[in-house]
């Protein structure tokens, strides 16, 4: 049972962080979409910003809840 496990962890791991870094990317863009929206109403606004801000502030989230381990290396 276990050895089918070990060699299929990487695989979904792969998979799951994906989908998990493309949730971010999504929910991020669309919400810097919106609130561009709301704050800029007079000018149309495109782009990628909020989603790459929204992913290097999932990357800064990570890296202050796991900080004790990156210290100690």
């Amino acid at each position: 049972f276990s050895y089918p496990l070990c060699n299929a962890s990487p695989i979904l791991y792969f998979l799951l962080a994906t989908v998990r870094i493309g949730i971010i990317y999504l929910l991020s863009g669309f919400g810097g979409s919106i609130l561009s929206l709301l704050f800029i109403q007079n000018n149309i606004s495109v782009g990628a910003s909020g989603a790459l801000f929204g992913l290097l502030g999932a990357m800064l989230s990570e890296l202050i809840t796991n900080w004790t381990i990156y210290s100690n290396k």
